[in-house]
Order: structure tokens, then C-alpha cells, then sequence
């Protein structure tokens, strides 16, 4: 009723009461509803007579104000949090394979002391050779000054990789960790329901283990390098000492070049 009209009011100025039946009857006739949606379209009552009688209300409420069932917010939140989970591999192999580069270029002065891969893995006290190491091409004369600096530089970078892949795996199975709990929670939801609507159906569990070490899992993907030894420089000087003729051998043999 609109007080300050006196269309609707009586002679002795109080507000007339009117019906709904006469609201909308002026409402139509003022032509409010020429133009609203789904104007001479059957109207679609499917959801409404197949909603649970008890749930009708609750849901028509959800709908109306845009909020979704806890079983379609569980599977948004779980398909979020996988979503998550791959954009973080993706974007930690970029930067992995950056520092695996920069590994690599570090490890070239040291590999200049080497003749082969055995003789590198067993000098340095490595478990295996680290797949992102430059090849050995052993050099006449390495400047063995450089060769310590670059030993130190290469341990500090082998343990900084090392770290950010671990913390990558841990992040990465939390993840997963997270969306199987909303996943259970979404199947637990749907199971009380005693039946399934379309675009409710159940959602399979991560297998957490398989794509932690399976062949396409993460720690397959980006796997660890053996951690190099606090003694590293001094191996290296060991080792060319031993390798490295003495002073005055080179010495004769440049004479006798001559």
C-alpha cells in the first residue's frame, strides 16, 4: 500500500485496503510484467516436484540467494584444491629446472678435475651421479682456486634444490591431503541422502602414494640430488694434489720440450 497516494485512500484520508488480487490486477494493467523472464515460455517445474518435500524450501532458498548445496561446495572446493595441486607442479618445474641449469653450470669447473663419472662419484663421497652434473672433461692445468670456490658455490646450491623440492612434495601431498577430505566429506553428504540427483555423483579419492612415486608422481618428477659432502673442497684438493704432477717434473718436461 503507498500511503502518500491518495488514489488509494478514503474520503476521510486513511489508507484503503486494498487485496492482492487488486495490487497485482494494477500492477498488470500498469504493464510491470510485459517484459519479465521466460515471458511466454512453459514454466520449468522439474527440480521442484523432484526435490525432497522437506528439502524444497531449503533449497529454493540456497538457489535464490546463489549459494550452493555443502555437497557441490565440497566437490568446488576439492576440484580447487587439485587445480592447486597441478598449477604448483607446473609452476615449480620452471623454477626447478632453472636451478637444476645453474647446477649445472656450477659443477663444469669441478668436472674439469675428473676423467669420468666413477671417479667423480667415488672422490666426492656421493651415493650416485646427479642426473643435472656437467659431463667430466677433464682440463691439463684447472685453476684449482676457481675449482674450491665453485665446490663451495655447488654444495650450498645442491642443498637449497634439495630443500625447495622437499618442501614442493610436502605442498603438493597436503594438497591432495585436503581435496580427499573434502572429497570423503562430499561422499558421506551425498551416501545420507539416500539418493543421487545429476550433477551429484560420488568422486574417487586420490591415490596420494601413486602420484607421490609412481612413474608420473612428483618425486619422480622432480627427484632429489645426493647431498655433497661438508669436506667437498678438501676432496678437491686431494684429489688434484694427487692428480697433478709436481713443479719440477713439469718443469723437465718443458725443458726437454725445448
Amino acid at each position: 500500500m503507498n500511503e502518500k497516494n491518495p488514489k488509494f485512500r478514503r474520503p476521510d484520508g486513511r489508507p484503503e485496503l486494498r487485496g492482492v488480487d487488486d495490487i497485482l490486477r494494477d500492477a498488470a494493467a500498469r504493464g510491470e510484467f510485459d517484459n519479465l523472464p521466460g515471458k511466454g515460455r512453459p514454466l520449468d517445474l522439474d527440480d521442484y516436484f523432484t526435490d525432497d518435500p522437506e528439502h524444497r524450501i531449503a533449497n529454493r532458498l540456497l538457489k535464490d540467494n546463489k549459494v550452493l548445496p555443502q555437497p557441490l561446495q565440497d566437490r568446488k572446493e576439492a576440484e580447487a584444491l587439485l587445480q592447486t595441486a597441478q598449477d604448483l607442479l607446473a609452476r615449480e618445474d620452471r623454477a626447478l629446472q632453472k636451478a637444476q641449469e645453474e647446477i649445472r653450470r656450477a659443477s663444469a669447473p669441478l668436472m674439469a678435475c675428473f676423467p669420468d663419472r666413477q671417479t667423480a662419484v667415488d672422490r666426492l663421497g656421493i651415493e650416485a651421479w646427479p642426473f643435472c652434473f656437467a659431463e667430466p672433461a677433464p682440463a691439463p692445468r684447472p685453476d684449482l682456486r676457481r675449482v674450491v670456490r665453485q665446490a663451495e658455490r655447488l654444495r650450498s646450491l645442491v642443498a637449497q634444490y634439495n630443500g625447495r623440492v622437499g618442501a614442493l612434495i610436502v605442498r603438493y601431498l597436503d594438497l591432495l591431503e585436503q581435496a580427499n577430505r573434502c572429497i570423503r566429506r562430499h561422499n558421506d553428504r551425498l551416501a545420507l541422502t539416500g539418493g543421487l540427483r545429476a550433477g551429484f555423483q560420488m568422486m574417487v579419492l586420490c591415490d596420494v602414494a601413486a602420484r607421490a612415486q609412481g612413474a608420473q608422481g612428483a618425486q619422480a618428477q622432480f627427484p632429489a640430488l645426493p647431498p655433497l659432502p661438508e669436506d667437498l673442497p678438501g676432496r678437491i684438493r686431494a684429489f688434484c694434489g694427487e692428480t697433478r704432477r709436481p713443479f719440477w717434473k713439469r718443469l723437465l718436461n718443458a725443458k726437454g720440450a725445448k
